[in-house]
């Protein structure tokens, strides 16, 4: 079985290990008793050693990770989707967009942007560093005093800043730092013991490509939230698990504001969840997100109905973006996302 599943995926990725010849990927799938794993590895790759426990930064399905941590907390009483932000987190109450809730940060239609501006990463970026290495909780709180944002609720915009916020608002919520939330109500629950903030340093990460240049590892703290963990492809499909058998969910009642889809402005076809994308088919929603940060590239599909999922894991920057996502999904083309729909398909 992990000899078909080795050379499926060989067939499914091998344009993009021909345009890629230093990736490494990491492939499993979760769709019967057992777990199949493929192992790929470019013309070029100086690993070609990596196993279903090596780490990969998983840049924005660390989103869905943050959405999993709102749930809970609303679940168990301790907020409400609709808590304004400004209640939890005072010192946004100077930002335009202040009457912001909780879900809306999750469901990106908070009205804030999507990114900092060049000007406030540009020294990272010329030191060849994450642009988000250098910045503070407080650089985030001055940049939103004056920055431009829409009214909240009114339209969908992709924001990783939203999400940074979020992280911080969750830390007020739960008492606690965000790292230790993560590992307190999901890694240890989900028997998550490869997962790691990326703040963390770990031996077993691989290395992240731009082209055929190394990137360093994304290391800002203001990362919690839209882009902070690293992964393994085993852990990953545990939490996929968690979302497909009722046996293994972390809490009670999980999922029911994950997986139901909001009714606010968003991309065609893919409907927003929170933190996940919601793709309507005949027997139910196919859930997926997909990362990318400066040197990786990752995807997960599944579908809660048939219990089928696939996580790709990728030390190559390709895309990121929702909207990224969307294009993949149509267009099967060339990239991680899209092969990993692909995959979905074959399996």
């Amino acid at each position: 079985m992990e000899l078909e599943m080795q050379s499926l995926a060989d067939e499914i990725f091998s344009r993009y290990l021909r345009d890629r010849p230093k990736v490494e990927l990491s492939i499993g799938v979760s769709y019967g008793p057992e777990p199949r794993y493929a192992f790929l590895s470019g013309a070029q790759s100086p690993f070609a050693g990596i196993d279903k426990n090596s780490l990969f930064e998983v840049g924005s399905i660390s989103k869905t990770f943050a959405a999993m941590l709102l749930e809970k907390a609303v679940l168990s009483g301790y907020a409400e989707m609709t808590t304004p932000v400004q209640e939890v987190v005072p010192e946004l109450r100077e930002v335009v967009a202040s009457s912001m809730n909780v879900q809306q940060l999750a469901v990106h239609t908070s009205g804030l942007p999507y990114d900092f501006p060049y000007r406030m990463t540009k020294d990272a970026r010329r030191e060849d560093r994450d642009p988000w290495a250098k910045l503070t909780r407080d650089d985030l709180f001055g940049y939103l005093a004056t920055a431009k944002t829409d009214v909240p609720g009114r339209k969908w915009r992709y924001s990783n800043i939203g999400y940074s916020v979020l992280a911080i608002a969750l830390e007020k919520i739960y008492g606690a730092d965000y790292p230790d939330i993560l590992r307190r109500h999901i890694f240890e629950p989900l028997h998550m013991y490869d997962t790691v903030s990326s703040t963390q340093v770990v031996e077993c990460a691989t290395h992240g490509h731009c082209g055929r240049q190394q990137s360093p590892y994304s290391e800002s703290a203001l990362l919690y939230g839209p882009g902070d963990i690293r992964s393994s492809v085993h852990d990953m499909l545990l939490y996929l698990d968690s979302a497909m058998y009722p046996d293994r969910v972390p809490y009670e009642n999980f999922g029911q504001h994950l997986f139901t889809p909001t009714a606010e402005e968003k991309p065609v076809r893919i409907r927003q969840g929170l933190g996940w994308g919601l793709y309507e088919e005949d027997r139910g929603w196919i859930v997926l997100a997909d990362g990318a940060t400066a040197g990786f590239s990752c995807s997960a599909i599944f579908s809660p109905v048939k219990r089928k999922a696939v996580v790709v894991l990728g030390n190559h920057i390709d895309i990121g973006g929702f909207r990224e996502l969307l294009r993949a999904w149509m267009r099967k083309n060339g990239t991680v996302h899209g092969a990993t729909q692909l995959l979905f398909d074959a399996v």
